[in-house]
């Protein structure tokens, strides 16, 4: 009997966490379809809308994404017309990007990301079931073995495989730290 409610409880929670991933996929699709963007291209037109001008690479560590995939990203808003980008006067080698009126409206426009929903619904509940919340999902974390994920863009760091050696993730190039010690 204790396995089967053991059992009810793991589908329930497989579940819900499939909810969460389906959620987002369906959130970043309906973006896709209805306002022809896609999730990290909104998140950089965030970023910008909060922060005002800044730099490719600012914006990408805003995202926790790498500077080159965010030029990706930022090609593509500007070719949509909702950034600009524009050298820096006193240092020509820094590029700034702005939000256009194109850009400003569409931040407006576009209905929230879901961080912002769940922000919004957490101002709702007490401190204590917020506690109590965030204490389960990093239980879930750690129960997944994702306790140690790093924060860091996936295409700057080691993925640890199966067999437990490291390899570089797929796309990438060695770090510039990893670089230098080669060369030593």
């Amino acid at each position: 009997m204790a396995k089967e409610k053991l059992d009810g409880c793991a589908d329930r929670m497989i579940w819900a966490i499939r909810r969460i991933i389906r959620t987002v996929a369906v959130h970043s699709r309906r973006l896709s379809i209805e306002y022809n963007i896609t999730g990290p291209q909104l998140s950089a037109l965030n970023v910008l809308h909060r922060r005002g001008r800044l730099t490719g690479t600012e914006i990408a560590t805003a995202l926790l994404l790498s500077p080159s995939t965010i030029v990706g990203v930022l090609d593509r808003l500007e070719e949509k017309g909702l950034v600009e980008r524009s050298r820096d006067k006193r240092d020509r080698r820094r590029v700034f990007v702005t939000l256009t009126g194109s850009g400003e409206r569409l931040v407006r426009e576009v209905p929230h990301p879901l961080e912002n929903s769940l922000m919004k619904a957490l101002c709702e509940i007490t401190e204590a079931r917020k506690e109590a919340m965030a204490q389960v999902l990093e239980e879930v974390v750690e129960l997944i073995g994702a306790k140690n994920v790093s924060r860091e863009p996936l295409d700057e760091i080691d993925i640890q495989s199966h067999n437990g050696t490291k390899r570089q993730a797929p796309g990438s190039s060695k770090s510039k730290k990893d670089k230098r010690n080669a060369n030593e």
